[in-house]
């Protein structure tokens, strides 16, 4: 046999080999499964998709996740809670099975979700928890930004897969590490059914997407920061007793108003209270009007110190939602800003900043 025909029957036998590995090996291993549910997004092959990963599932765990560390625990409202959690788990599958099979929002109408009753009716108060909900875990579970890079280790546990994949997220551009849990499918490969560290990517994902709103505002925000200096923020808990306790939170916001020949007729902020981890545990829009009078008066200069007093009383929130956390806690434990996001200045001209980051490109 020559040299040449020996080199080509290695050559043949070192690709039936390669390809047996890939058939009899690869094909059922969880990395083959990640890249398969990767190539379908791609595609906008649903079907394929949720045959490796199981949306509903991520979701519904995920939500019990950040749950957990955000809501005030109450064995008493688990079954409250949990028609919430379906409410909202339903909503972003929907949005995420749309966005795989690359539908935009007006091709397709979503059924609405089944009504479960509970206490929160007696209060006609459902439709508001399950919205405000959905707003919440929606800003941290966006999860349809990420794109698949690479996968970094995988481990096998007691019959599932425990994979770490590289993930970058394509609004906020940055790279994630999520460790996704795997079980078995029906067709021998694998299928994802949890973000194992969901918490984490919530809140690292949150911080990126608040730096990233910052750097995009900076130059407007100075423009309002220049005319209105926010001195001072502090919120308070005030509690009320009777037959059911409740709180009512009183935000007050100290404020300067420097420039005379650029007067600001009315403004809206954000008043945001964070943890001692800096983590964001309640936002609430605010609006300042009639400030043009302050100008006017006799006693106006521009170091003059304005005190403006909100009050909000949510029955509802302060017993069941995470505003329940910071009662419980003590407000003093957390800190107070107050950003400023919409001014409407004397002359008529709007300065606004951008409250969500712009869908990306691609």
């Amino acid at each position: 046999m020559s040299k040449k025909l020996i080199f080509l029957v290695v050559v043949l036998i070192a690709l039936l080999g390669a390809a047996g590995y890939y058939f009899l090996y690869f094909t059922k291993t969880p990395a083959y499964s990640i890249y398969q549910a990767y190539d379908a997004a791609k595609n906008h092959n649903l079907a394929k998709f949720e045959e490796h990963v199981d949306i509903n599932s991520v979701y519904a765990n995920a939500y019990d996740q950040i749950a957990e560390k955000t809501v005030a625990q109450n064995p008493t409202l688990d079954k409250l809670f949990g028609g919430v959690k379906d409410y909202v788990v339903d909503q972003l599958a929907t949005q995420t099975r749309k966005s795989i099979a690359g539908k935009k929002d007006n091709e397709v109408t979503e059924a609405p979700a089944k009504e479960k009753g509970n206490i929160l009716d007696v209060f006609n108060a459902s439709s508001k928890i399950k919205d405000a909900e959905k707003d919440y875990m929606e800003r941290h579970l966006n999860f349809k930004y990420m794109r698949f890079k690479d996968i970094s280790t995988t481990e096998l546990v007691d019959g599932s897969a425990i994979v770490t994949g590289k993930f970058h997220d394509i609004q906020v551009d940055k790279d994630f590490f999520l460790k996704l849990k795997m079980v078995p499918n029906a067709n021998g490969q694998w299928k994802v059914t949890q973000i194992m560290n969901a918490v984490d990517i919530a809140l690292e994902r949150d911080k990126a997407a608040s730096e990233k709103l910052a750097q995009l505002n900076k130059n407007i925000r100075d423009e309002m920061a220049r005319v209105f200096v926010v001195q001072d923020a502090k919120a308070e808990v005030k509690k009320g007793g009777g037959f059911i306790p409740t709180s009512k939170f009183v935000y007050t916001i100290a404020y300067t108003l420097p420039d005379k020949n650029t007067r600001v007729a009315e403004l809206e902020g954000e008043f945001t209270m964070l943890n001692p981890q800096g983590q964001v545990a309640q936002r609430e829009t605010l609006k300042l009007n009639g400030l043009l009078v302050k100008y006017a008066a006799r006693d106006y200069a521009a170091d003059k110190v304005y005190t403006e007093t909100f009050t909000k009383r949510d029955i509802i929130g302060t017993l069941f939602g995470r505003e329940r956390g910071i009662v419980d806690k003590g407000v003093e434990n957390y800190t107070c800003e107050f950003a400023l996001e919409k001014m409407i200045l004397a002359d008529g001209k709007v300065l606004q900043a951008i409250t969500k980051l712009p869908e990306p490109k691609s």
